[in-house]
């Protein structure tokens, strides 16, 4: 059985702006020349739930069944190892801790009220991340 809400965010700190890389926009931006060409293909059956990923007629995916394993062919075509959707969050904010980016950056955008939740989970990073600064000061 599956379950969809819509409606309100989990809690006020959900809702944010979120700024994206260009290249990003611009695949968005084909996504959605393409999502509009389908829905006029398909005609009075498009389901207009305005989302940005539905299924074939608009509606909702069966994230426990379709998305998964659309998500899992694609990893394997590009021959990268299994994973879950949900590890390229975790991955993200690993590759951002890594170069550099303030943890308090990373917090917003992974939406944590608190930096401590932040570094308590990716906190793995940090000590990489202490190599750089005694380059950095050696280089000084």
């Amino acid at each position: 059985m599956y379950h969809f809400v819509e409606g309100k965010s989990k809690s006020e700190t959900s809702d944010r702006s979120i700024v994206l890389p260009q290249v990003v926009i611009g695949l968005l931006k084909e996504h959605h020349t393409r999502q509009l060409e389908k829905r006029l293909r398909t005609g009075a059956k498009w389901v207009d739930r305005n989302l940005i990923f539905p299924n074939r007629v608009g509606n909702f995916l069966m994230l426990k069944s379709t998305f998964p394993n659309q998500f899992h062919r694609l990893l394997r075509d590009v021959w990268l190892p299994h994973m879950h959707f949900h590890d390229l969050r975790h991955s993200a904010a690993s590759i951002l801790l890594s170069v550099g980016v303030l943890a308090h950056v990373v917090q917003e955008l992974l939406g944590h009220s608190d930096v401590a939740t932040t570094l308590g989970i990716y906190g793995h990073v940090v000590p990489l991340m202490r190599k750089d600064v005694v380059d950095k000061l050696d280089g000084l």
